[in-house]
């Protein structure tokens, strides 16, 4: 199927409000039971990732293991390079009648069923899901949920033509239509075919399991039983596989197991129950290269779709995220190496926002973010950034750039040129102006002395990392941070040549410079021995510059230093929670709510701290908030990108954040802040609450601002 392009995709994902809808609906019931399953299962996490890592680690050995085994259990078993020999396996097998298929990445991977169609073949989809689907002449759109987007009224018009009468508003006939259609499949199909969750190598046994109970019925009645299996499903032991599907089911639908777990080993004995032939194609198709590129972890992935219900982006576009044979990040990379990077380039391998939202709810615990951005490195920037985004990405890796362009606008703004500039905008530009936030005097964006003594008793001597924008366009906070700071009685030193944190670098696939500005930093802060932290206020640079080991670690003449570096790395809220920040003097009457950066609560685990600071300011009522996605849409430069995605994200947020009647909006991180008041902008509410960093209040609690 070949698909529009993608701003028209996103387009069409965004205007979909019945699907919007449905998916909310489903998600917030789904989250809330399978964060409620999981610590039932405290260790499974951990199980299965080893069973994954142990299995890659090991793979050509257990391929060959597996093909040997299956054999000896009467199946006929071949090893596919490609897609395409998957394809001319299954033309050989298959020469006419009917095909009952169960819901299947693999065999949407290799183009089998179009291949089988071509040949004149009828080919039933008996996943319920797949079949509205087949029906509708659409895609799966979820993993486990392939019809999510497709509205009940549509369902019924559907299965109404199926039946030949219009059939009532009641959910519980048109299943019963949808079974009895499948029933009269089933019983005159010559031939079933499926995938597999896991496949045992030393058993030789294909393992699957489901609610429906079509896969159990098409591996028994048909006589020839196909099971196309991708070689990264393989695992060692029968136990091994067993597990696998207890955390696909555990993790996909919050069930201890599925209804219907199948242990498929051979084809039906002579005289016995099943089928007469048993054909089991081992797919490759790109598999091994992506190991070979260090993407292997891509592939541990056990399709329970967990990652798909905790992403904003799928959130709001749904199977938009993705392409017609895999769906979301997750899919994104496997397309990558299985149908080519070419595609993915073009069809979503910039939509990642690197929140980390899928990455605890995996149960293989997969860096999803982290391998988009490495795999952004493959693609040229003029393909993949916009020229803004990269006129951005050049400004951010130059402080004293930055403070150039600052005083600038800070002119623009004193002498009214930058609304009347704004005016002369196109219009997508002029949306995501009001992104750029009023400039502070050149005075404030003058560097701050490298030297800095505490006020009162000295307790902690810490070195303080200024960065790009928060030294420059929020220079405000950072001077609000160093009060604080020095009022709670550290020392501090502020190294000079320290620059950006190549955070947003790394993002958007300029890992190189990205390097180059880790490798400045951690130089910057070379000899600050005495130094007990290095102390940030951006929860994106806080979460780069602590994955800095991993950013460098092969580089050998950085790779302990970064080590070293990283683990002194300290978020402003995280070190004065942990010691005696200074009390407060004044009042500050209001309610406030608090929202966490993913970058701060997701990837540096950092949530209960800043509301333990914000709840120690007399006269100040800390509210929560129903937030309905991870993710502002900020993501660095995000908003610049996929301005419309983001900005969706925005008008949620801020209308979440309104619900709760605050008088202040706090936050700990420079996109966040400024994501935020874009989103009270769009709601027609700028203004109406103050929008402020943690910092700026706890400035004003602990002392007058200077």
């Amino acid at each position: 199927m070949k698909l529009p392009p993608l701003s028209q995709r996103i387009a069409a994902g965004l205007a979909d409000a019945p699907a919007d809808r449905v998916r909310r609906e489903v998600f917030t019931s789904l989250r809330a039971r399978v964060a409620a399953a999981r610590p039932r299962y405290p260790h499974l996490q951990d199980r299965i990732r080893a069973i994954k890592s142990e299995a890659l680690e090991h793979l050509d050995e257990l391929v060959g293991l597996a093909a040997g085994r299956l054999r000896a259990n009467g199946c006929t078993v071949v090893v596919a390079r490609t897609a395409a020999e998957a394809r001319a396996h299954i033309l050989d097998i298959i020469t006419g009648g009917t095909v009952v298929k169960s819901k299947s990445n693999a065999v949407k991977e290799i183009g089998a069923v179009e291949a089988l169609e071509g040949r004149h073949v009828e080919v039933v989809e008996t996943d319920l899901g797949d079949r509205i689907n087949q029906l509708n002449g659409t895609y799966g759109a979820h993993i486990l949920a392939p019809a999510i987007q497709i509205p009940i009224e549509r369902i019924r018009e559907l299965y109404s033509e199926l039946a030949g009468e219009m059939l009532p508003d009641d959910p519980e006939e048109l299943v019963k239509v949808a079974r009895d259609d499948l029933r009269a499949v089933f019983a005159g199909a010559g031939y079933g075919m499926s995938g597999a969750n896991a496949l045992a190598a030393e058993t030789g046994t294909v393992c699957v399991v489901e609610n429906e109970g079509n896969i159990r019925m098409l591996s028994s009645l048909p006589d020839v039983y196909i099971a196309v299996v991708p070689i990264t499903k393989i695992v060692r032991t029968l136990e091994d596989a067993l597990t696998v599907l207890q955390g696909a089911s555990v993790y996909g639908v919050a069930q201890r197991i599925g209804t219907y777990a199948s242990c498929i080993s051979g084809p039906a004995p002579r005289g016995g129950f099943g089928p007469r032939a048993m054909h089991v194609i081992l797919v490759d198709n790109g598999r091994r290269r992506a190991i070979a590129a260090g993407f292997g972890e891509a592939f541990e992935c056990i399709s329970c779709g967990s990652c798909l219900d905790h992403c904003p982006v799928y959130a709001v576009i749904g199977d938009k995220y993705g392409v017609v044979t895999h769906i979301g990040g997750i899919g994104i990379l496997h397309a990558s190496f299985t149908s080519g990077l070419e595609l993915t380039a073009a069809q979503g391998l910039s939509l990642c926002l690197n929140c980390r939202a899928c990455v605890d709810p995996c149960p293989v615990n997969i860096d999803t973010p982290g391998m988009h951005a490495r795999l952004r490195e493959e693609v040229p920037a003029p393909q993949r950034l916009t020229r803004l985004a990269r006129m951005v990405l050049g400004l951010t890796g130059s402080v004293a750039s930055m403070r150039a362009t600052g005083t600038a606008l800070y002119a623009a703004d004193r002498l009214g040129l930058r609304r009347a500039g704004e005016k002369l905008l196109p219009p997508r530009l002029r949306e995501t102006a009001s992104l750029l936030p009023r400039m502070p005097t050149p005075r404030e964006m003058a560097p701050a002395p490298e030297r800095i003594e505490a006020i009162g008793p000295q307790k902690h001597t810490v070195a303080f990392f200024s960065g790009c924008i928060m030294s420059t366009w929020l220079a405000p906070i950072n001077w609000a941070t160093l009060r604080v700071l020095a009022r709670s009685g550290c020392r501090l030193r502020v190294p000079r040549g320290q620059g950006c944190c190549g955070a947003l670098h790394h993002h958007m696939g300029e890992g190189r410079r990205a390097r180059e500005l880790a490798r400045r930093a951690i130089d910057a802060f070379s000899g600050l021995d005495d130094c007990e932290a290095i102390v940030t206020n951006s929860a994106g640079c806080g979460a780069a510059m602590k994955e800095y080991a991993d950013l460098l670690r092969d580089d050998p003449a950085y790779a302990e230093r970064a080590r070293e570096f990283a683990a002194r790395v300290r978020d402003a809220s995280e070190f004065l929670a942990a010691h005696d920040v200074a009390p407060p003097v004044i009042s500050i009457p209001g309610r406030a709510v608090y929202f966490d950066p993913c970058h701060l609560g997701i990837a540096q685990g950092i949530t209960e701290q800043p509301r333990r600071l914000l709840r120690s300011l007399p006269g100040l009522e800390v509210v929560d908030f129903r937030r309905r996605e991870a993710c502002c849409g900020s993501a660095g430069i995000y908003n610049l990108i996929h301005s419309d995605v983001s900005g969706r994200l925005a008008d949620l947020l801020a209308a979440d954040l309104l619900a709760a009647d605050p008088d202040f909006i706090v936050t700990s991180n420079p996109g966040c802040l400024l994501q935020v008041r874009w989103g009270l902008a769009r709601a027609g509410a700028a203004g109406r609450v103050r929008v402020v960093h943690l910092m700026e209040l706890l400035d004003r609690a602990t002392g007058t601002a200077e």
